[in-house]
């Protein structure tokens, strides 16, 4: 690929999860008050990023987050992150299945995976 071109990509890419992130912050703070921040800070004080970023960086890091706010409980967890991330994320991208297929990866620690995916989908458009 030219390296151009590879640039440019690149830069689209940004512009597509920086849209993405925009779009779940704007949703959870209007479905969830205060539940961004709550996260934001309990991820922020174990990995140094905030959720949002992780999410997209490191996704069982979030999960890990949430399953000891949630006492273990992996249903509640599983639920929170489907609830409050993963289903504006599938819409976002167009697909409302992609929710619980993600959810899956993310609980089985399949960072990688659930990157790529994300990548497939935003690059489509």
């Amino acid at each position: 690929m030219c390296p151009f071109k590879k640039v440019e990509k690149e830069e689209k890419q940004k512009e597509l999860l920086k849209g993405i992130k925009e779009h779940i912050i704007k949703y959870v703070s209007k479905r969830f008050p205060g539940y961004m921040i709550m996260l934001n800070e309990l991820v922020i004080s174990k990995y140094g990023m905030s959720a949002i970023d992780a999410l997209l960086e490191a996704p069982s890091k979030l999960y890990a987050v949430m399953l000891e706010y949630y006492e273990g409980d992996e249903e509640s967890a599983k639920l929170a992150l489907r609830y409050t991330f993963l289903r504006p994320l599938a819409a976002y991208l167009g697909n409302p299945l992609l929710e619980g297929a993600l959810a899956e990866l993310i609980a089985k620690g399949l960072d990688e995976k659930f990157k790529k995916i994300i990548l497939e989908h935003i690059e489509k458009d």
